[in-house]
């Protein structure tokens, strides 16, 4: 289970962090790395409540567009937003199949060990538990390289 959980968190960091900022410097890459293991796990829990385990994660969570609208493209620098928005477009047909292999495997390797209501329980406690460190390490680093209107404004005088 822990090699699933590592595996899921570095794929989303290696994908999404390698796509954009490409050329620019290592603050707003560790950001977009950031962004991506965060923006990531909401595409694997979309596909988690969409599977025979997904009645044991009630709690409902927004999509993968609606946190990059909602949350990343505002504390993105202005100039790298459609970049962003691009190489998302452009990687979630990936990223949904990887969840979805992912989250079978998973699913299908808590099976072996234990029977089904606990195997599906097991599943939702790694997703659940996999989202709390996206959005902890997400939230810091937002704070630490997010854009930020005010630290720009004396450049546009």
């Amino acid at each position: 289970m822990k090699k699933i959980t590592l595996c899921l968190v570095l794929f989303c960091s290696f994908v999404f962090g390698s796509t954009a900022f490409s050329e620019d410097s290592s603050a707003q890459l560790l950001l977009a790395r950031s962004a991506g293991s965060y923006l990531g796990i909401f595409e694997y829990i979309r596909v988690f409540k969409y599977s025979n385990c997904g009645y044991t994660m009630p709690k409902s969570f927004p999509s993968v567009d609606e946190v990059l609208v909602s949350e990343v493209i505002p504390v993105i620098q202005p100039e790298y937003r459609d970049e962003i928005k691009t190489s998302l477009i452009s990687i979630k047909p990936e990223l949904s199949k990887q969840a979805n292999e992912i989250v079978s495997g998973m699913i299908a390797s808590a099976r072996k060990d234990y029977d089904d209501k606990t195997a599906c329980g097991v599943a939702a406690s790694i997703m659940g538990d996999i989202h709390g460190r996206a959005s902890q390490k997400w939230e810091s680093d937002k704070a630490k390289y997010g854009w930020k209107e005010s630290k720009w404004k004396f450049l546009a005088k």
